[in-house]
């Protein structure tokens, strides 16, 4: 069976454009434990769920880390994600 080098470079072009994606969304890590203005990662987490909300971009994930969160806030979404790349919350 032979293939057009159209449907590979199609291909080839949908791979990149998916790579591209996956690459620019970001995890950021809350924790009862984090600091403010730290980095967001596992290493670093957030102190808050608002700061994180803060810097999320469309594709992000937000990982909140079980435990008790001692402050109390109003947490306001000012940014949405996209249909392809929404803002994700997850535990």
């Amino acid at each position: 069976m032979r293939h057009s080098p159209f449907a590979f470079s199609a291909l080839a072009v949908a791979l990149c454009f998916s790579l591209a994606s996956l690459a620019s969304a970001a995890v950021l890590v809350v924790s009862p434990a984090g600091q403010p203005g730290a980095a967001g990662t596992p290493e670093a987490p957030l102190a808050d769920l608002a700061e994180a909300v803060a810097r999320a971009e469309p594709g992000d994930v937000i990982r909140v880390a079980g435990g008790v969160y001692r402050r109390v806030q109003t947490v306001r979404l000012t940014r949405s994600g996209t249909a392809e790349k929404p803002i994700r919350i997850e535990p």
